[in-house]
């Protein structure tokens, strides 16, 4: 799940990776890194996978990260921001088709951003998540989006190897 980072009024996850191997062609495809973060699905909830299994159904393989439910996710090319499978934006500053070489390093940095104290609503608000991609030590972009409570605490890093990116080690 990578580190629980104290990040002043912050709660933040990070992990990162080493691009070991690409291929050699990198035209003609759209298919390259994405890499974000997953919330376990609690039992009986509707993005539950372990439900189907117990009632003697099997669900459909997922071709990508960006796909799965309670995640958040940056990658593909030209990047975009995904939550819970839905596109929200394009990423501007990194382009992992083209930026990524073997022995750069990636890291994602989740955090859940601190709440408005002077904010008033009569409703306690979705928490805003903050996702950040650094890559060789540098931030390339970051993207955010309201995360809903219902999603729990329970975080892991996810990482798509797919298109040119070949082969990453975790570090």
């Amino acid at each position: 799940a990578g580190r629980r980072l104290p990040l002043g009024q912050c709660v933040g996850r990070y992990f990162e990776l080493e691009v070991q191997e690409l291929a050699q062609r990198r035209t003609g495809t759209t298919r390259t890194l994405a890499l974000g973060f997953i919330w376990r699905p609690l039992r009986g909830d509707s993005a539950d996978t372990d439900a189907p299994a117990r009632a003697g159904l099997q669900l459909p393989l997922l071709e990508m990260a960006l796909q799965m439910p309670r995640s958040f996710v940056i990658g593909g090319d030209l990047p975009k921001v995904f939550l819970a499978g839905s596109e929200l934006k394009k990423v501007a500053g990194w382009r992992p088709l083209l930026d990524l070489s073997e022995g750069s390093t990636v890291g994602v940095l989740l955090e859940e951003l601190p709440q408005d104290p002077g904010a008033s609503s009569p409703q306690p608000s979705t928490p805003t998540h903050q996702l950040t991609v650094f890559q060789d030590g540098v931030r390339r972009c970051s993207a955010e989006a309201c995360v809903p409570p219902s999603w729990g605490d329970e975080v892991f890093g996810i990482v798509d190897v797919c298109g040119t990116v070949q082969r990453v080690a975790l570090r």
